[in-house]
C-alpha cells in the first residue's frame, strides 16, 4: 500500500490544485470575516449615545459618515 505524503508531494498538479484551492477559500473566508467584523462595529458605532461621542471625539455626523459606507469599504 502506498501513502501519499503531502510533504512530499511538491510538484503533484493534483496536490498543487487542492493547495491553492485551500489558500484561495481561506483568503475569502477572511475577507468575509472582515465585511462581517466591520459592519459589527458600524453598527456598535451607529449605537453609542451622545455622551459617548463627545468623549471621543466624534459628531453624529461623522458617525453617519462611517454607518453609511458599504460593508466592503474600509
Amino acid at each position: 500500500m502506498t501513502f501519499l505524503h503531502l510533504d512530499h508531494a511538491h510538484g503533484n498538479p493534483g496536490i498543487e490544485a487542492a493547495r491553492t484551492v485551500g489558500r484561495a477559500a481561506k483568503a475569502v473566508l477572511a475577507r468575509f470575516e472582515t465585511w462581517a467584523e466591520r459592519s459589527r462595529q458600524r453598527a456598535e458605532l451607529a449605537n453609542l449615545d451622545a455622551r459617548t461621542l463627545h468623549d471621543i471625539g466624534l459628531s453624529r455626523s461623522d458617525i453617519a459618515v462611517e454607518i453609511n459606507k458599504p460593508f466592503w469599504r474600509h
